[in-house]
C-alpha cells in the first residue's frame, strides 16, 4: 500500500538505518537538525528512523552509514498472527512520532478501535478482518502488530496455590488471621 498518514502530512517515512558506530549525542543532534530522528535502536548499530523523503539519498551516501532500507511488512507482523477472513482482535504499536489521531484514523479505515492507550508505547487494541492485517501493517506509521490478549477466564480455584498462601497456614508459620484487626 501507499505510504499514508505521516508521509503524506510531513513528507517523512520510517526506514532502517545502520551506522558503522552508535551515534554520539552530538551526532544525533546534527541528524535531528537535518530532520532525521532516530526512534528505536536495533542491535548492531541500527535504528528505525523517521526521515524526510528527500533526505534518504543523503543518509545513504553518508560515510558513517552502512545500510539503509525500508521496513518490510513481515518485519512488522508477529509470527503468531492468524490471517484469516474472520475478524481478529489485535494489538498495534505505532511509531512514537505518530499522533494518536493519525493512529485512530488508520485503525478506523480497516476496522474498529477497542481500546486507546494513554501512551504511544502501549499497544492499541483493535478489531479488523484478518484478511486486511497485512495491508494494514504495510502502512508506514505502523510499527508492530500482534494477536490481542486471550479472553479473560475465571481462575479462582488455582489462585491459592499460585500465590502460595497455603504455605503460611502450616508450620512453622501457622497463620490463620486470628487476632488481626483491619481498620
Amino acid at each position: 500500500p501507499a505510504l499514508t498518514a505521516l508521509s503524506e502530512s510531513t513528507g517523512k517515512i520510517h526506514i532502517l538505518i545502520q551506522f558503522d558506530h552508535i551515534p554520539s549525542n552530538a551526532e544525533k543532534t546534527e541528524l535531528e537538525q537535518q530532520g532525521i530522528v532516530l526512534l528505536e535502536y536495533i542491535p548492531k548499530n541500527a535504528w528505525i528512523a523517521s526521515v524526510p523523503q528527500n533526505k534518504i539519498e543523503l543518509v545513504a551516501a553518508s560515510a558513517e552509514t552502512t545500510f539503509v532500507g525500508s521496513l518490510q511488512i513481515q518485519d512488522k507482523l508477529s509470527p503468531n498472527l492468524k490471517l484469516s477472513e474472520e475478524k481478529s482482535v489485535i494489538q498495534i504499536l505505532f511509531f512514537e512520532d505518530v499522533s494518536k489521531q493519525a493512529s485512530r484514523n488508520l485503525i478506523e479505515t480497516y476496522g474498529s478501535v477497542l481500546e486507546e492507550p494513554q501512551s504511544q508505547r502501549i499497544p492499541w487494541l483493535a478489531e479488523m478482518p484478518g484478511s486486511l492485517i497485512q495491508d494494514f501493517a504495510g502502512n508506514d506509521i505502523v510499527s508492530w502488530v500482534e494477536p490481542g490478549p486471550p479472553p479473560l477466564v475465571t481462575l479462582n480455584d488455582g489462585a491459592r496455590s499460585a500465590t502460595g498462601v497455603d504455605t503460611v497456614h502450616h508450620a512453622p508459620y501457622n497463620l490463620n488471621g486470628s487476632g488481626i484487626v483491619v481498620a
